[in-house]
């Protein structure tokens, strides 16, 4: 759990990469931005299912077509981009609606549960590289970074948890707190962990990715040309051309 990684209620992007290992007969809960009853935003794993929930503005949830598999690595992100929410798996697009424009997000940011004041609907599995920004990142970023641990120094990112403080499945009762790689000020504590053995614990996960993304894919440069100034006066129109990309 951490306090202070909030964001206005536009634009936003939520990334993890989970490993569900079984399902159960409560919500698994990803992580939960803000109040998880009035505002913020959160994903879960619906309960008796494999699909996967998307809290929006804290009282909408949307209950998407992807089904995430059991006991394999999966990248999730959510993307708000205007009035779209996304869903994609591993870089590729699962799951796409038309939402209003939710309530500002307000308390902590929560991973691997539901909230602060009673923690419940807790995740049955692994957790890794948790990222935060505060804009919508485009389909080809998503891509470009399924593959790759991100750097923490990406545009627009707030805050970014690699979970790899501490020894991988061994003793480690004095490790509870995971770095944010952006900002000091945004560092998770460990709240009900065993911090020793297998499970509830520090892990080392065989599809973990230990290649850094570079910050951003390859950029093209765009060339706008118009019909000399491009001062317009009120209700008038311009026509601008561009070139240097396809879409």
């Amino acid at each position: 759990t951490v306090t202070g990684v909030q964001t206005c209620a536009l634009p936003i992007s939520v990334e993890a990469r989970v490993l569900l290992t079984t399902t159960s007969t409560a919500n698994q809960y990803i992580f939960c931005n803000g109040n998880g009853g009035s505002a913020g935003y959160g994903m879960f794993v619906s309960a008796n299912s494999q699909s996967i929930t998307i809290i929006y503005g804290g009282v909408a949830a949307y209950t998407s077509t992807y089904t995430i598999p059991t006991n394999t690595m999966t990248l999730l992100s959510m993307v708000k981009s205007g009035t779209t929410l996304r869903l994609y798996a591993n870089g590729t697009l699962a799951y796409s609606i038309t939402a209003g424009t939710p309530v500002a997000p307000s308390g902590s940011f929560v991973v691997g549960c539901n909230g602060l004041s009673s923690p419940g609907e807790t995740f049955n599995g692994s957790i890794d590289e948790v990222r935060f920004w505060n804009r919508d990142l485009c389909a080809t970023e998503v891509a470009f970074r399924a593959t790759c641990s991100a750097n923490g120094s990406d545009p627009g990112m707030l805050a970014l948890y690699k979970f790899n403080q501490g020894t991988g499945s061994a003793a480690n009762a004095t490790i509870n707190v995971a770095f944010d790689e952006v900002s000091a000020t945004n560092n998770f504590t460990l709240n009900a962990f065993a911090l020793t053995g297998g499970f509830s614990n520090w892990l080392t996960l065989a599809s973990s990715f230990s290649t850094t993304c570079l910050a951003a894919p390859t950029l093209t440069n765009v060339t706008i040309t118009g019909p000399g100034t491009l001062a317009v006066c009120m209700g008038k129109t311009i026509t601008l051309t561009a070139n240097g990309v396809t879409n």
